[in-house]
């Protein structure tokens, strides 16, 4: 088995990727693939304060259709495609205390600029009692070699 936990998005040639993991697994072997994915960020909270870094996640995230294809495409049927919810924090404010640590690649894409008037603008609302789901949307995708 393969598995792969927000991983996908870094990988430069992700079919290139699926022919590798289907050379290395036995025939039936699985790939989980765990990730955000193209159309679930509006489902993404911080995102909502950093309208630049939703733009290089547009850029840097696959539709799940294309990851579907990719692996298709290297011998591998789809078995599920499900979302996961993760919870991301306990509180709004550990949120973006989370979020200020700049963790995400989406967040380290953009300038320095960019990232404060983020962090400024999601502080406020957070200061003024924001109250929204602190869980993020995954694609959880699993795969099997045919």
């Amino acid at each position: 088995m393969v598995f792969l936990s927000n991983v996908v998005h870094h990988l430069t040639d992700l079919a290139q990727a699926a022919d590798g993991f289907a050379y290395v697994l036995r025939p039936r072997g699985f790939v989980v693939v765990r990730n955000y994915v193209r159309e679930q960020l509006g489902e993404v909270p911080y995102l909502e304060f950093f309208p630049e870094a939703y733009a290089a996640s547009v850029q840097m995230l696959s539709a799940g259709s294309d990851l579907e294809a990719a692996f298709r495409g290297a011998g591998f049927a789809l078995l599920s495609f499900s979302t996961v919810e993760q919870p991301v924090a306990e509180s709004p404010i550990e949120y973006l205390s989370k979020v200020k640590a700049r963790a995400y690649s989406d967040l380290a894409a953009i300038s320095d600029e960019a990232f404060q008037a983020g962090v400024a603008r999601m502080a406020a609302v957070v200061a003024d009692g924001w109250r929204r789901s602190l869980r993020e949307p995954l694609a959880l995708l699993i795969f099997r070699k045919v």
